[in-house]
């Protein structure tokens, strides 16, 4: 079976199209850095203020990226998603600063059983700082963490008042 006209072209010319190729790749990506250097300021005061009137939705969509990237179940709404004025496990009130870098007292999504993904039921928003207490703790380990916090407390105030 004879070749077609493009077939030859592309086999006598594959080199120098898949260098062509490259070179725009890496051209364009370039011109985008060159953009968002240029425009970094602009792009992130505009960033802020879209998101810091969506919590949630961002929220869901960082956790969405997350999922998808670590493999894990991924099947709530923006709705599963709600904002306490105060943090269930430390008492602290929940802030919304954005663009500020990691703020503590902002919310962060939590899988309750860090075993499953981001499913109904599994999910409930704290503090950042809560969250990253629990971050890579069984249910058991937090437990043991808590009680050990506790003992140890209780031998400081022994020390304390043997003073």
């Amino acid at each position: 079976m004879e070749l077609t006209y493009h077939q030859k072209y592309y086999q006598e010319n594959k080199e120098n199209w898949i260098r062509d190729t490259e070179e725009k790749k890496h051209s364009h990506r370039e011109s985008s850095k060159k953009y968002a250097n240029k425009n970094r300021e602009s792009r992130s005061k505009y960033e802020q203020e879209y998101w810091s009137s969506r919590w949630e939705e961002y929220m869901w969509k960082q956790a969405k990226r997350r999922s998808a990237r670590s493999g894990l179940d991924f099947d709530i709404d923006v709705s599963d998603i709600v904002i306490p004025t105060h943090c269930p496990y430390l008492g602290i009130e929940i802030t919304k600063i954005f663009g500020q870098g990691v703020v503590w007292s902002n919310p962060s999504l939590d899988r309750i059983d860090n075993n499953k993904g981001y499913i109904k039921g599994n999910v409930q928003v704290l503090s950042r700082r809560a969250n990253s207490v629990k971050q890579d703790l069984s249910l058991k380990e937090l437990q043991n963490f808590c009680v050990n916090v506790l003992q140890q407390l209780g031998k400081a105030s022994d020390l304390e008042g043997g003073k």
